[in-house]
Order: structure tokens, then C-alpha cells, then sequence
């Protein structure tokens, strides 16, 4: 009798904590990859390398979005209002 394969749970979790604390993410999904490597009842490679790369590409996103949207909020505003939020938080420090 053919025993079916298993998708690894640990995999599953490290795709779920990629988005939600991706160094959490990161390392579930190094240690999933390697767990899958060595038994061979399991399977989920695919999102364990998904939980890797996710990982990694999610944090620089919301970088990105984050940075961009101050960029655009400033651009929006004007150059005076811009100076004079500048000065209301440097004086509020």
C-alpha cells in the first residue's frame, strides 16, 4: 500500500508568519525546507520557499509603501507646510 504524502504543518505556519512577522517567517521556512528534505512522507516544498521569499520581499514593501506615501503626503501638501511641519517636530523634540 502507497502511503500518501503529508503537506509539512510547519511550512504552512512559516507561509502564515511571513506576512505577519516575517523573520518568524524566514526561519519556519528554513526549518520546514529542511524537515521536508529529510522525510520523504512530506511534502510542501513549495511553501516553505514561498515562506522564505516572502520573507524577505514583504519587509522592503512596506518599506517602500510607507516611505512612499510620506513622500506623497509631503509632495501634496506644499513646500511651506512642509517646513512648517518640519519645525513643529523639531521643536516638539
Amino acid at each position: 500500500m502507497v502511503k500518501k504524502k503529508e503537506i509539512s504543518t510547519l511550512s504552512a505556519i512559516a507561509l502564515v508568519c511571513a506576512f505577519l512577522f516575517p523573520p518568524a517567517g524566514f526561519i519556519l521556512g528554513i526549518i520546514a525546507l529542511v524537515e521536508i528534505n529529510k522525510k520523504s512522507q512530506l511534502k510542501g516544498k513549495g511553501l516553505a520557499i514561498a515562506a522564505i521569499v516572502i520573507s524577505i520581499i514583504w519587509p522592503i514593501f512596506l518599506l517602500l509603501l510607507f516611505f512612499g506615501g510620506l513622500y506623497l503626503m509631503a509632495a501634496s501638501l506644499g513646500p511651506e507646510q512642509t517646513l512648517e511641519i518640519i519645525e513643529l517636530l523639531n521643536n516638539t523634540y
